[in-house]
């Protein structure tokens, strides 16, 4: 499995003071990826900890500069009475985690910390990391909640402390993530967990690495013109929203093909947005994750998302590519 790290240099504001890097549209080559983890039962402390300290020394010894991006998904959101917090995870190999253990067993906070320690104890030069604890707005199966303002506001409190630590320390940032993907759930639904996240995490970041099925692939839609999927009707004023417009969201959406970039470049476009276009902080691919267990034709690897992308929006951003620890 290759390691690599993507350079950025333009700098943009981020929440509570920080300062987050992304780069112009000007690389000709894709210069590599971070890589990113679905939990399961193989994503131990040790496993953790050496994957931070082998990319963080990749990064030192190419002297690349710039903010790394890694998500640990751990799935749907579900109450846990062995958490203190109250909730926990089902995590897409199917593991129960709680939040934060009253056993101090292994733990939601627990493996955050563990890929902290490898990145710190590695890092010779203070490269800063984004570190996100991914959750989504739908369950596993059968199994989990769908996305709620209880859910959300428990999302940004953990979140909210893992980054007042990690921040205060080495500049690792921990971030919320969100796979927010419209066949999940409804659009009510997710806008409670933004809302619930905002007041539990104030000033703290969440990204959305979802995806924006369904949503205009040309021109500057309308906000209201609908995303259609077999199970629900988005707005592409909502995947706006949740990806860019709430106060702490940041995009870094799911890059698998070609449309994808087409659909969240019309969403960047959408006609009387206050914001203006999207400032893409990051994409999400999925290469090691097929190439483990198999997926749709038409995925793409890392670097031909990085190229779609730039391709079609003319933002050259990080790609981070997401597999299952073996």
């Amino acid at each position: 499995m290759v390691i690599a790290f993507f350079t950025m240099s333009v700098v943009m504001a981020g929440g509570a003071g920080e300062v987050i890097t992304s780069s112009p549209a000007s690389a000709a080559t894709f210069p590599g990826n971070t890589n990113s983890w679905y939990v399961n039962a193989a994503t131990t402390p040790t496993f953790v900890e050496d994957q931070a300290c082998a990319q963080v020394q990749y990064a030192a010894n190419e002297n690349l500069q710039g903010t790394a991006f890694v998500v640990l998904d751990f799935g749907t959101q579900i109450p846990n009475s062995n958490s203190s917090d109250g909730w926990g995870v089902y995590t897409p190999g199917g593991v129960y985690l709680p939040d934060v253990s009253k056993t101090q067993a292994l733990d939601v906070i627990g493996l955050w910390w563990y890929y902290y320690l490898g990145w710190a104890q590695c890092d010779p030069g203070h490269i800063p990391l984004r570190l996100m604890i991914g959750t989504t707005n739908g369950r596993e199966g059968s199994i989990g909640t769908l996305a709620s303002f209880t859910t959300g506001k428990v999302w940004g409190a953990f979140t909210g402390y893992l980054w007042s630590y990690g921040l205060s320390i080495h500049g690792i940032y921990a971030s919320g993530g969100d796979d927010v993907e419209a066949t999940y759930s409804s659009w009510y639904d997710e806008s409670q967990w933004i809302g619930g996240f905002e007041q539990g995490g104030p000033g703290v970041l969440y990204y959305d690495y979802g995806d924006a099925a369904g949503c205009p692939q040309s021109g500057s839609p309308s906000p209201t013109a609908v995303c259609q999927t077999p199970t629900s009707s988005w707005q592409v004023q909502d995947f706006y929203w949740a990806a860019y417009g709430a106060g702490g969201s940041q995009a870094m959406p799911e890059i698998y093909y070609w449309p994808n970039a087409l659909e969240w470049n019309a969403i960047s476009h959408m006609s009387g947005s206050s914001r203006g276009l999207i400032h893409f902080s990051a994409i999400t691919s999925e290469a090691t994750a097929c190439s483990e267990r198999g997926c749709v034709a038409g995925y793409t690897n890392p670097g031909s998302a990085w190229s779609d992308f730039l391709n079609v929006t003319g933002q050259s951003v990080t790609d981070t590519d997401i597999g299952w620890p073996q």
